[in-house]
């Protein structure tokens, strides 16, 4: 039986010999040794008798209850008669309520002694959980979107990559004053056009590439808070930076891209102008307080405006890819789904706080870290000068994405061999009598992936150069093993396929 029930049942059975109470002296001893919330009142509903935890947990002096209307302490009198026991409402000596079960006894004069369970501690835990869950829920829901967006974003970029380098192709055979050359141009924008929300979805995927070092959030902030000023006539910029702010790991520039989208939702709260302030702080989670995010030392950057709020039930979506707070014209796309993905991609997170009508607060939290932290290796460094190397093994599992990357490398200068699996290219390798110089392969390739191809590859000729590509952005991160400068996401043009080739066999 939970504890609160059996202390109401354990009040209702010394009540059974109220009836037998004739004495004032009788009923405080009763009350003083009731280890729960008590008191009596007459037939007019005055209280005649307190005990020292009810005025505990109301807030009064001891004995400041009596002679008061039972109204002065209920929000609902009229509801205690009605049932029993009753969940309700005691008021406070402030003036704010207590939620409590109650259950009275009536007493031999015509009076009612009532027993109070502070039920605080419960509805608090009840609350709690049911916010966990709700987060937990919707933390769930955006992960598994996120899965969905990272694998339509990678066939996306097989076709693309196809596409685009097609484009590219059809450009170099035009005369320049061809007609044909402005429709060529305007296939090859719209294409960069869906590469960017491709990316935008990768981003909410988790699937970026991203350059993470140790940084100090203040000066990034502060410059952003100077351009938002400059670019924002009627919104009021507030700062207040924590001057002993930790480090995090995080890519500066993503940080000024989630700061610039949440900025622009804010502004869009407030059509009218208001204030945003923006903060950051160092905080300490408890350990074991959330089963989502994990106890420690962060370093937060929160965003309040003074806006509309958010509704809740739109507040569960709020970084769902193409909702939307605004109206069904406008406003829609991918921007808050890109924060949620590039905030969760440098292991942090990100709540939302709104109450309609009083505004919105953002909360991001990175890990923070300490100074004496390795920092970040930087992408792209630099090459020793060598000679430009010939003879490329193409390998990809997608033949239109193979047949085009081919097709343009060999109108480079390249000679190309290309293969469909990896098991194919290792025979096309020990077959190959004449110079092999570079590895160009995709990661993913059912039976055998690109890692473990390059491994065996790398057996068979020493100081091969290995150039990965991959319609998944974020195998460029260090994490994966594999270097910014081996690897090349799709889809690409025939400038940077160049560069990156290049570039690879001068790294040789």
């Amino acid at each position: 039986m939970p504890r609160a029930s059996q202390q109401i049942a354990d009040a209702a059975d010394e009540a059974d010999s109220l009836t037998e109470i004739s004495s004032s002296k009788d009923l405080d001893a009763l009350l003083r040794l009731s280890p729960i919330a008590s008191f009596a009142m007459d037939g007019s509903q005055v209280l005649t008798a307190a005990n020292h935890r009810l005025c505990e947990v109301l807030g009064y002096a001891d004995g400041e209850p009596l002679g008061m209307n039972l109204d002065r302490i209920a929000a609902d009198p009229d509801s205690i008669l009605t049932s029993n026991p009753i969940e309700t409402a005691l008021l406070r000596s402030d003036g704010t309520e207590v939620v409590c079960q109650l259950f009275y006894q009536p007493m031999a004069d015509g009076g009612k002694l009532v027993f109070a369970i502070d039920l605080t501690a419960r509805t608090r835990a009840e609350r709690e959980a049911l916010e966990s869950e709700k987060k937990r829920w919707q933390s769930d829901r955006i992960e598994a979107l996120g899965r969905l967006a990272g694998g339509i974003a990678h066939d996306f970029n097989n076709f693309l990559a196809v596409l685009l380098l097609h484009v590219d192709i059809l450009g170099l055979n035009l005369e320049p004053d061809s007609p044909a050359r402005g429709r060529v141009n305007e296939i090859k924008d719209v294409a960069n056009s869906i590469a960017s929300t491709v990316r935008q979805l990768f981003a909410f995927g988790r699937k970026q590439p991203m350059t993470l070092a140790p940084s100090q959030l203040n000066p990034i902030v502060e410059q952003f808070a100077d351009h938002l000023r400059a670019m924002s006539a009627g919104i009021n910029v507030e700062l207040s930076l924590d001057s002993g702010l930790g480090l995090c790991f995080v890519d500066q520039v993503q940080v000024v891209q989630v700061l610039t989208t949440l900025s622009e939702h804010a502004k869009g709260s407030m059509p009218n102008g208001g204030t945003l302030k923006i903060g950051t702080a160092n905080i300490n989670l408890d350990t074991g307080s959330s089963d989502i995010q994990p106890g420690g030392p962060y370093v937060q950057i929160s965003m309040t405006d003074t806006g509309g709020g958010i509704e809740p039930n739109s507040a569960e979506h709020i970084f769902e890819p193409f909702f939307s707070t605004a109206e069904s014209d406008k406003g829609k796309g991918l921007a808050l789904a890109m924060v949620y993905g590039i905030v969760k991609q440098s292991k942090g997170y990100i709540w939302t706080e709104s109450v309609p009508g009083q505004g919105t607060t953002f909360r991001i939290q990175f890990p923070r870290i300490d100074p004496e932290s390795p920092s970040a290796v930087e992408a792209g460094s630099e090459h020793p000068a060598a000679a430009t190397q010939r003879t490329v093994l193409l390998v990809d599992d997608e033949s239109a994405v193979r047949r085009v990357t081919g097709e343009f490398l060999e109108m480079a200068g390249y000679t190309v061999l290309q293969a469909g699996t990896g098991m194919e290219a290792l025979e096309i390798a020990q077959a190959h009598f004449g110079p092999l110089d570079l590895l160009l392969t995709d990661l993913y390739m059912p039976h055998m992936d690109g890692r473990e191809l390059a491994e065996r590859m790398a057996r068979l000729h020493p100081g091969l150069t290995i150039l990965f590509m991959s319609g998944n952005a974020n195998e460029s991160d260090k994490g994966d093993g594999i270097e910014r400068q081996d690897f090349i996401s799709k889809p690409f043009s025939m400038a940077r396929l160049t560069e990156t080739v290049h570039s690879a066999l001068q790294g040789k």
